[in-house]
């Protein structure tokens, strides 16, 4: 009877030794779903965008669809940010999209943008969101002003930026 209870309280503490040690394999492969795709470009005058694309929810999205599975439904963003030569954050456009994708084909299903202003000399104006077969798009119009009592703005940019889905379930 001993032997039994010993053999049986060994194997409980080997299993339960086994579960802690898989736990933390579960968290760095849950980790590595919201790794995120950061791209920079450079401007003469020392400002530079970063574009970033990251998961906006936890998803159930798994790389590979099989014939039999269902269609794979995920929700991701990509955020652009302009910043000036002193690294400061003037603004950014984010445009969050909801899409299907499996059996051949990606469509998306909604599309946001978001916009925010942190500098009193570039104003955010026009935000459209809009979205077309497999790609969510978000628009902004820039003016920057030379000065807080400008009228015009002397610069305007058209800012467009894309999120779209393959129909594996990858994005760009």
């Amino acid at each position: 009877m001993k032997r039994k209870i010993r053999i049986t309280l060994a194997l409980t503490l080997f299993l339960s030794l086994l579960m802690q040690l898989a736990m933390p394999v579960k968290a760095v492969a849950q980790s590595n779903l919201n790794k995120e795709n950061t791209e920079i470009e450079y401007f003469d005058n020392g400002d530079y965008l970063v574009t970033t694309l990251s998961d906006a929810s936890a998803s159930n999205a798994i790389s590979g669809v099989s014939l039999l599975s269902e269609p794979t439904t995920v929700t991701k963003s990509k955020t652009i940010k302009r910043y000036n030569k002193s690294n400061d954050v003037l603004w950014y456009l984010k445009v969050t999209g909801t899409f299907t994708y499996g059996h051949g084909y990606a469509q998306c299903t909604k599309s946001v943008a978001t916009a925010k202003s942190y500098n009193s000399l570039w104003k955010l104006t026009d935000k459209k969101a809009s979205k077309a077969g497999n790609v969510a798009s978000a628009y902004v119009t820039a003016n920057v002003y030379m000065t807080f009592l400008s009228t015009k703005p002397a610069r305007i940019i058209k800012q467009i930026l894309t999120l779209e889905c393959s129909t594996t379930g990858k994005f760009k």
